[in-house]
């Protein structure tokens, strides 16, 4: 089934030689992923129609990357199966391991692009275009001709209507959030932060746009880079002033970082009540960032009333881990010292 171009996340593989290699390798060429196994005769099959047809498929400028999925599944297989397979087919394309993130990735994002998305079978090859969007998925056995004539019409204009074939559902443009989504919901948080942020003119018309900027600008602030999830955060208010989340978050930094360079009381004390008012003044820990930006401002005793307000609720709720934390915040205010956080 064909699709629409639609932005990858990081896709990194070894060959069979134990060379690292990456997707944006080969920004600015035509790619073909194709996934295969040494136990599937259809991919043997195909690797070999491939080989036969290098001049072709290299005279309209495609690299292919063919990646053996040997023993992604746990099952006993021979570690040298698939390299004396490549050699055997005198296969002249790059040969290397996929890796379970790849594969769970591909996995991503087939389910993110087909109605119906089952299961990758192998061999599957997904059509990366120059600019490392993929531009198609082949299910099954690839036809050489069509492959060629695919990769020919991937400069045309209107990419809607430049694959022939049936349609399960009327072609439109693909939503990325809920791949995004995926990423970080799958552990891929790296590639995550990175995807989200190389894509936002793509993502900015989509409905999570603003939930995505906040899952991003958190993400970076528990993995300390203070600096680049304050950036995120004033860029998720610029969009939408009364985001909760990122109110929160970013006078959370402003109040508590390590880093002298990013603290502003003042302007944590601000945000924090903001986040206050349009919270009610019911959610402790958005009244315990309030607490410390009093605290970073120098104005210790309302600091202790808001600290002991949020301890209270934290109570009524049972969050122990919260209630330990404000604990350990009271005690910095009463000795008029601000919290901060690890660096």
């Amino acid at each position: 089934m064909l699709q629409l171009s639609m932005p990858l996340p990081t896709l990194e593989w070894k060959t069979l030689a134990g060379e690292k290699s990456r997707l944006r390798d080969h920004a600015g060429q035509p790619v073909l992923l194709n996934l295969w196994a040494s136990w599937c005769r259809p991919c043997v099959a195909e690797l070999t129609e491939i080989a036969r047809n290098e001049q072709r498929l290299r005279a309209v400028g495609l690299e292919i990357i063919a990646l053996t999925v040997d023993g992604l599944d746990g099952k006993p297989v021979d570690p040298n199966a698939a390299r004396k397979i490549i050699e055997s087919v005198a296969f002249p394309f790059v040969a290397a391991r996929a890796s379970k993130s790849l594969v769970d990735k591909l996995h991503l994002v087939h389910t993110t692009l087909f109605e119906k998305p089952a299961e990758l079978p192998v061999p599957t090859s997904f059509l990366i275009d120059r600019q490392g969007r993929i531009a198609a998925v082949y299910r099954g056995a690839l036809e050489i001709d069509r492959l060629l004539g695919d990769v020919r019409r991937l400069d045309q204009p209107q990419p809607a209507t430049r694959f022939a074939g049936r349609w399960f559902a009327p072609p439109e443009p693909h939503k990325i959030g809920p791949l995004a989504w995926d990423l970080f919901d799958n552990g891929y948080v790296a590639e995550a932060i990175a995807y989200v942020e190389q894509n936002k003119r793509w993502l900015s018309g989509e409905p999570e746009f603003v939930r995505l900027l906040t899952k991003r600008g958190t993400e970076l602030m528990k993995r300390g880079a203070d600096r680049l999830a304050v950036a995120q955060f004033q860029e998720v208010l610029r969009i939408d002033p009364n985001q909760p989340s990122a109110l929160n978050n970013l006078a959370w930094l402003l109040a508590t970082s390590p880093d002298k360079e990013v603290r502003q009381g003042q302007q944590a004390v601000r945000l924090a009540a903001r986040a206050v008012s349009i919270t009610n003044r019911r959610q402790p820990t958005v009244l315990a960032t309030l607490a410390a930006a009093h605290a970073e401002a120098g104005n210790f005793p309302q600091a202790l009333a808001t600290a002991n307000e949020a301890l209270a609720l934290a109570r009524t709720a049972g969050n122990k881990s919260l209630e330990q934390s404000l604990l350990q915040q009271l005690q910095s205010y009463a000795a008029r010292r601000p919290f901060r956080t690890s660096a």
